[in-house]
């Protein structure tokens, strides 16, 4: 899995270089980062246009996100966060 981040932005987004179902992807990148011991995936928070996971890292909050128009990505207020979950997204 690659991702990306956008200039002034402190989402990272996922790349989806093989045209797979954003939904399919998304569930690779949980399924992916839920193997990781640092890592908690929380409940699911569904809203009308997204599903919202609660998650940590190493003690840091960060939401795992499904937008039913934009596809996925994590946004975290903390960018230790950020850069921890794009070096373990990007091996």
């Amino acid at each position: 899995m690659r991702t990306f981040r956008i200039k002034g932005d402190t989402n990272l987004y996922f790349k989806n270089s093989q045209r797979i179902p954003e939904d399919i992807l998304f569930e690779n990148i949980k399924n992916e980062l839920s193997e990781d011991a640092r890592i908690l995936i929380g409940q699911k928070t569904i809203g009308p246009s997204e599903d919202i996971y609660k998650c940590k890292i190493d003690g840091i909050d960060f939401e795992l996100v499904y937008d039913i128009d934009d596809g996925g990505c994590i946004s975290s207020k903390s960018e230790a966060a950020i850069e921890l979950l794009e070096k373990i997204l990007n091996k």
